[in-house]
Protein backbone atom coordinates (compact mmCIF):
# COMPACT_ATOMS: atom_id res chain seq x y z
CA UNK A 1 0.00 0.00 0.00
CA UNK A 2 1.65 2.95 -1.25
CA UNK A 3 2.06 5.91 1.47
CA UNK A 4 -0.77 8.07 0.34
CA UNK A 5 -3.43 5.59 0.79
CA UNK A 6 -1.95 4.28 3.80
CA UNK A 7 -3.36 7.96 4.78
CA UNK A 8 -6.24 8.11 4.17
CA UNK A 9 -7.27 5.13 5.73
CA UNK A 10 -5.98 6.74 8.53
CA UNK A 11 -8.31 9.74 8.28
CA UNK A 12 -11.15 7.61 7.06
CA UNK A 13 -10.71 5.74 10.33
CA UNK A 14 -10.45 8.49 12.52
CA UNK A 15 -13.45 10.45 10.86
CA UNK A 16 -15.09 7.29 12.09
CA UNK A 17 -14.59 7.39 15.56
CA UNK A 18 -15.50 11.09 15.57
CA UNK A 19 -18.96 10.75 16.20
CA UNK A 20 -18.56 8.55 19.31
CA UNK A 21 -16.15 11.08 20.58
CA UNK A 22 -18.53 13.69 20.55
CA UNK A 23 -21.05 11.94 22.33
CA UNK A 24 -18.92 11.31 24.98
CA UNK A 25 -17.91 14.98 25.21
CA UNK A 26 -21.48 16.01 25.51
CA UNK A 27 -21.95 13.37 28.42
CA UNK A 28 -18.75 14.61 30.14
CA UNK A 29 -19.76 18.38 29.53
CA UNK A 30 -23.66 17.65 30.98
CA UNK A 31 -22.46 15.02 34.12
CA UNK A 32 -22.83 17.39 36.89
CA UNK A 33 -24.49 20.02 35.82
CA UNK A 34 -28.10 19.46 37.65
CA UNK A 35 -30.54 22.00 38.73
CA UNK A 36 -29.86 23.78 42.01
CA UNK A 37 -32.48 22.43 44.36
CA UNK A 38 -32.24 25.05 46.80
CA UNK A 39 -31.75 24.64 50.37
CA UNK A 40 -35.25 22.82 51.19
CA UNK A 41 -36.14 20.63 48.25
CA UNK A 42 -39.17 18.70 47.20
CA UNK A 43 -38.39 15.27 46.55
CA UNK A 44 -40.10 13.53 43.75
CA UNK A 45 -40.20 10.23 43.35
CA UNK A 46 -40.20 8.51 40.31
CA UNK A 47 -41.46 4.55 39.70
CA UNK A 48 -40.21 3.38 36.18
CA UNK A 49 -40.80 0.53 34.13
CA UNK A 50 -40.35 0.05 30.64
CA UNK A 51 -39.07 -2.71 28.18
CA UNK A 52 -37.24 -2.44 25.18
CA UNK A 53 -39.67 -3.09 22.18
CA UNK A 54 -37.00 -5.73 20.64
CA UNK A 55 -39.73 -6.03 17.22
CA UNK A 56 -38.17 -2.84 15.98
CA UNK A 57 -35.00 -4.89 15.69
CA UNK A 58 -33.79 -4.12 11.91
CA UNK A 59 -33.44 -6.95 9.76
CA UNK A 60 -30.77 -5.62 7.50
CA UNK A 61 -28.37 -4.33 9.85
CA UNK A 62 -24.71 -5.61 9.60
CA UNK A 63 -24.36 -5.86 12.79
CA UNK A 64 -26.78 -4.87 16.44
CA UNK A 65 -25.57 -4.19 19.89
CA UNK A 66 -26.41 -7.66 21.45
CA UNK A 67 -28.34 -5.47 24.92
CA UNK A 68 -30.49 -2.51 24.46
CA UNK A 69 -29.04 1.00 26.57
CA UNK A 70 -31.39 2.90 28.68
CA UNK A 71 -30.85 6.92 29.16
CA UNK A 72 -32.94 8.36 31.54
CA UNK A 73 -33.72 11.12 33.63
CA UNK A 74 -36.32 13.97 35.14
CA UNK A 75 -35.47 17.26 33.71
CA UNK A 76 -37.51 21.19 34.67
CA UNK A 77 -38.54 22.56 32.12
CA UNK A 78 -37.98 26.72 31.56
CA UNK A 79 -40.04 28.46 30.57
CA UNK A 80 -37.59 28.74 26.98
CA UNK A 81 -38.69 24.91 26.22
CA UNK A 82 -34.76 24.31 28.11
CA UNK A 83 -34.64 21.30 29.86
CA UNK A 84 -32.14 21.38 33.02
CA UNK A 85 -31.88 17.98 34.61
CA UNK A 86 -32.76 17.27 38.18
CA UNK A 87 -30.35 15.25 40.53
CA UNK A 88 -31.19 11.94 41.92
CA UNK A 89 -31.31 11.91 45.33
CA UNK A 90 -28.97 8.38 45.44
CA UNK A 91 -26.42 9.59 42.91
CA UNK A 92 -26.99 7.00 40.93
CA UNK A 93 -26.15 6.86 36.99
CA UNK A 94 -29.34 7.36 34.75
CA UNK A 95 -27.07 6.60 31.54
CA UNK A 96 -25.36 4.28 29.71
CA UNK A 97 -28.07 1.38 31.61
CA UNK A 98 -27.68 -2.06 29.76
CA UNK A 99 -30.89 -4.42 30.01
CA UNK A 100 -33.85 -4.98 28.25
CA UNK A 101 -35.94 -3.66 30.49
CA UNK A 102 -35.92 -0.53 32.90
CA UNK A 103 -36.95 -0.79 36.14
CA UNK A 104 -36.28 2.23 38.84
CA UNK A 105 -37.47 4.00 41.62
CA UNK A 106 -35.49 7.00 41.98
CA UNK A 107 -36.31 10.08 44.31
CA UNK A 108 -35.06 13.67 42.41
CA UNK A 109 -33.91 16.93 44.22
CA UNK A 110 -36.16 19.88 42.93
CA UNK A 111 -36.93 23.35 43.62
CA UNK A 112 -40.23 23.92 45.48
CA UNK A 113 -42.70 26.01 43.83
CA UNK A 114 -44.56 25.64 40.30
CA UNK A 115 -42.56 23.71 38.14
CA UNK A 116 -42.93 21.59 34.57
CA UNK A 117 -41.16 18.49 34.73
CA UNK A 118 -39.79 16.47 31.97
CA UNK A 119 -39.42 12.77 32.67
CA UNK A 120 -37.59 10.99 29.63
CA UNK A 121 -36.33 7.55 29.12
CA UNK A 122 -35.11 6.22 25.89
CA UNK A 123 -34.06 2.73 25.12
CA UNK A 124 -32.08 2.20 22.03
CA UNK A 125 -29.39 -0.38 20.77
CA UNK A 126 -26.41 0.50 18.15
CA UNK A 127 -27.16 -0.37 14.64
CA UNK A 128 -23.97 -0.35 12.27
CA UNK A 129 -24.63 -0.40 8.53
CA UNK A 130 -21.21 -0.55 6.77
CA UNK A 131 -18.77 2.32 8.15
CA UNK A 132 -21.35 3.94 10.10
CA UNK A 133 -23.00 3.48 13.37
CA UNK A 134 -26.08 4.69 14.86
CA UNK A 135 -28.27 4.77 17.77
CA UNK A 136 -31.87 2.53 16.55
CA UNK A 137 -34.99 3.48 19.65
CA UNK A 138 -36.69 0.91 20.52
CA UNK A 139 -38.67 2.61 23.32
CA UNK A 140 -39.21 6.32 23.79
CA UNK A 141 -41.42 7.67 26.71
CA UNK A 142 -41.12 11.84 27.21
CA UNK A 143 -44.44 13.02 29.72
CA UNK A 144 -44.58 16.48 31.12
CA UNK A 145 -45.68 16.70 34.95
CA UNK A 146 -47.58 20.40 35.92
CA UNK A 147 -46.20 20.44 39.71
CA UNK A 148 -47.10 23.00 43.04
CA UNK A 149 -44.08 21.83 45.10
CA UNK A 150 -43.96 22.65 48.46
CA UNK A 151 -40.11 22.92 50.23
CA UNK A 152 -39.72 19.60 51.92
CA UNK A 153 -42.59 17.72 50.38
CA UNK A 154 -42.38 14.36 48.56
CA UNK A 155 -44.27 14.08 45.27
CA UNK A 156 -44.82 10.44 43.49
CA UNK A 157 -44.83 10.10 39.67
CA UNK A 158 -45.66 7.48 37.66
CA UNK A 159 -46.00 7.91 34.16
CA UNK A 160 -48.26 6.51 32.11
CA UNK A 161 -51.38 6.88 29.64
CA UNK A 162 -52.87 10.55 29.73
Amino acid sequence: MDRTRRSMWGLTRGWAVLPGLLGLLILAACAGLYQDPGPNPAKVRVRLDLTADLNRLPAGAADVSPTPRWDWGLYLLGSDGRLTPLKPESGEALKLISGSRLTRETVFLAPPGRVRLRLLAEGYVMVRYGMTAEPLVLTLLSQDFDLDLAPGAEVNLKPGPR
